[in-house]
């Protein structure tokens, strides 16, 4: 998703953040991921290119991931504006669970 934003290579690891997030099922679980990544884009203007996924738990309420991600603030500058992104769809969500691979595949409202 950042890539669509900015060339990510150009943003640094220089904050470290948690980030936990539920859902009820895995597409709710990818959907509430990646709009908590894109609030904190909007609210704090931080732009991210290292993702840790830590845990990923499932629970009698739905699943639970907790993450740490690392980025920096946004500067016009240094980060090239590609796609603004207005939000994240369930439109033709999928998650294709292989042996040793997960495949997300997710459309985003540009």
């Amino acid at each position: 998703m950042f890539e669509l934003m900015t060339d990510t290579k150009m943003v640094a690891p220089e904050a470290k953040e948690a980030i936990e997030v539920e859902g009820s099922d895995e597409l709710a679980l990818l959907y509430n991921w990646l709009e908590a990544l894109l609030v904190r884009f909007e609210v704090s203007n931080m732009l991210y290119s290292k993702f840790e996924m830590e845990q990923i738990v499932k629970s009698p309420k739905g699943f639970r991931l907790k993450a740490t991600i690392q980025g920096e603030k946004f500067d016009p500058q240094r980060h090239s504006q590609k796609t603004g992104i207005k939000a994240v769809t369930y439109h033709e969500m999928k998650i294709d669970m292989k042996p040793k691979r997960v495949i997300v595949k997710f459309l985003l409202d540009i």
